[in-house]
């Protein structure tokens, strides 16, 4: 069964959405706007569509991993592309952590998960480029 894909207006609707949402006070800062706006693009079946939400997210945001990470996956053609933008993607996960000061304590913390999913595209971008250092 197939997703239809949704047109560009219901697209508008769903950010103007997220925004509504944020200027109510429901998401705290802009990074957490930027997350379900890219929340929401992983459900959407149009790749163009998908890019586009990223970089919307980017424009509330530079801080969200998850929009690099998209767009890794998405818009580039080469693995040296990629690395760019896992890159990024890692710079940013990073800067939304609290400082981690055991092993124990970074399995525990939230929002761990952007930077894991980066660290592993990173890490696959560069095997591809045969960059086993």
């Amino acid at each position: 069964m197939s997703k239809k894909l949704p047109d560009e207006r219901t697209l508008e609707k769903m950010t103007s959405d997220f925004v509504g949402a944020f200027e109510s006070g429901q998401y705290k800062n802009g990074l957490d706007l930027a997350q379900g706006i890219i929340n929401n693009a992983w459900e959407t079946d149009d790749v163009r569509k998908r890019v586009d939400l990223a970089y919307k997210a980017l424009s509330l945001s530079p801080d969200c991993a998850d929009a690099y990470i998209l767009l890794a996956e998405e818009s580039t053609g080469t693995p040296e592309e990629a690395v760019i933008l896992y890159r990024k993607a890692l710079k940013a996960a990073r800067s939304t952590l609290p400082a981690l000061e055991s092993p124990k304590a970074q399995r525990l913390v939230p929002g761990m998960h952007p930077y894991v999913r980066a660290a592993v595209g990173l890490a696959n971008s560069l095997l591809k480029m045969k960059k086993l250092e």
